[in-house]
């Protein structure tokens, strides 16, 4: 078996395919014909037996049936009825009579509805034959009397034992043949499990593990000459492709980072330079001069995109990781927010602060403040004159602030347990649903309509603050709808207690 197996194994899968549909297909015909071969061997062997006791019978059963009184002929009043009544006490349910007067037509029969008889038609057909059909034997014969034909004589005999006889090969070949179906049904699964699904298994577990960043060494062999070593090469193949696409993207990105980070080491170098020196002529001047002022403004601007661009480049590596500390979020998130009055001011807003934040977190300080001033900075921007910004960090079980939206407050990113939540609103227009994704793409800039003259960004700050807050296990999330209320949610984790 180990060798048939062995040797299937050997073969394509659409050539034993075909071999086991060719197999199933041909296994029905195959019993069929052992079916056949089982009843004509059987039936050889009782061809000489059932002629030899039907003869035995038939001559016991002549002496009644040749007598002429039967077919018409006169006789001693009551022995008509006496014969009649022997042939029905010598029938019984393996034997029948039936006679016939010389024109054919039935005088009487004993048969029951388990043996059939002549018909009329059928009377002169086939005489002094034993003919055999499944269920019985038939044989017929005149009857002579003063060398006239007076009349038809029918024997019939029942096969049971024959008809047992086959109906128990019959019982053979049907399980013969649900042997055979199982084991041809074993065996395809053993194929299937062995060529098809074991290694299509170790072949998506190696996809998956390579999806997931693992490059271990192929554990299956590409040797197979089916087509699942064919696909396996060709994963194999794509994977060094791929690798080699990694590395070389790898080693532009660090090109990239090198570019980003000299560049603006080269800008920010000359552009100090400038700033120190229009300060100190600013410094100098007994009036105010707008041209120092706007050579300030824009100095500045430059400066924080020179800081967001070699962020966003840092970020974006793979290798980049938060030396995180582990902080009292009160404490932490009230230093977080304060000192922001004054820039609300200068923009014509009201900035009001809630902290109810309870427990510890794991923060980068430094990073967090940068998200801080995002997200602040942006709401300032985009917020109506004399509008208002609501900023608070709350924690699991702290009530969320009554300046939240209703409708924000039913947010599923408020069900997460173990959960900071620090919280932007600002009044000013909505952005339109279709937006709110791409909002966090880098350089994406909303309708300039939403933001005040004068004071758009870079275009880096949401997506650097989504990739910092993710880099803390956190999420991100803006929440706008119909009214002029938006809110930036950031999701932090919380120590969980007994684990500091």
């Amino acid at each position: 078996m180990d060798t048939v197996l062995s040797e299937l194994q050997a073969m394509k899968i659409n050539t034993w395919l075909m071999v086991s549909y060719l197999i199933v297909m041909a296994l029905p015909v195959a019993v069929f014909i052992f079916l056949l071969h089982l009843i004509q061997s059987f039936d050889k062997e009782r061809d000489i037996a059932d002629y030899l006791e039907i003869q035995s019978k038939t001559n016991y059963y002549e002496e009644v049936l040749e007598n002429p009184i039967l077919y018409g002929n006169p006789g001693p009043a009551g022995e008509l009825q006496t014969e009649l009544s022997r042939l029905e006490s010598l029938s019984s349910p393996d034997v029948s009579f039936s006679i016939f007067d010389r024109e054919g037509n039935r005088l009487f029969t004993t048969h029951s509805d388990t043996l059939g008889s002549s018909s009329t038609e059928e009377v002169f057909q086939h005489l002094y034959e034993l003919r055999a059909s499944y269920q019985t034997f038939q044989y017929k014969e005149p009857v002579l009397y003063n060398n006239q034909i007076i009349g038809f004589y029918e024997i019939i005999f029942s096969r049971n034992e024959w008809i047992s006889g086959v109906e128990k090969r019959k019982t053979w070949a049907i399980a013969l043949f649900a042997a055979a179906f199982l084991l041809i049904y074993w065996i395809a699964v053993k194929l299937v499990a062995v060529k098809v699904a074991t290694p299509l298994k170790g072949l998506m577990e190696e996809m998956k593990a390579f999806a997931g960043g693992e490059q271990e060494e192929s554990a299956l062999s590409p040797d197979r000459k089916d087509e699942i070593g064919a696909l396996i090469r060709q994963f194999n193949e794509m994977k060094q492709e791929l690798l080699i696409k990694q590395n070389q993207i790898e080693k532009e990105q660090e090109q990239k980072q090198f570019i980003v980070a000299s560049i603006s080491h080269d800008i920010k170098t000359p552009l100090t330079t400038i700033r120190a020196t229009a300060e100190n002529l600013f410094g100098k001047m007994q009036q105010e001069n707008k041209g120092l002022r706007s050579i300030l403004e824009k100095a500045d601007f430059i400066h924080g995109m020179i800081d967001d661009l070699s962020m966003y480049s840092l970020l974006k590596s793979n290798e980049t990781k938060f030396s995180l500390v582990q902080v009292e979020a009160m404490e932490f998130f009230e230093m977080l927010l304060s000192g922001y009055e004054e820039l609300a001011e200068e923009h014509n807003c009201e900035l009001h602060l809630t902290v109810s934040a309870e427990g510890s977190c794991l923060l980068h300080p430094k990073q967090m403040m940068r998200v801080t001033d995002n997200l602040i900075s942006n709401a300032v921007r985009h917020t109506f004159s004399d509008g208002i910004i609501n900023a608070g960090a709350i924690s699991a079980g702290s009530p969320i602030p009554e300046w939240l939206c209703e409708e924000y407050r039913r947010h599923p990113i408020f069900q997460l347990m173990d959960t900071v939540w620090l919280v932007i609103q600002n009044e000013g227009s909505p952005i339109p649903a279709e937006e709110k994704e791409a909002i966090f793409e880098p350089l994406y800039q909303l309708d300039p309509s939403r933001t005040k003259k004068a004071n758009r960004g870079s275009g880096l700050g949401l997506s650097i603050s989504k990739m910092i807050i993710e880099k803390h296990g956190g999420h991100i999330e803006i929440l706008s709808g119909e009214g002029s209320h938006t809110a930036v949610v950031c999701a932090l984790p919380k120590v969980k207690e007994g684990a500091a």
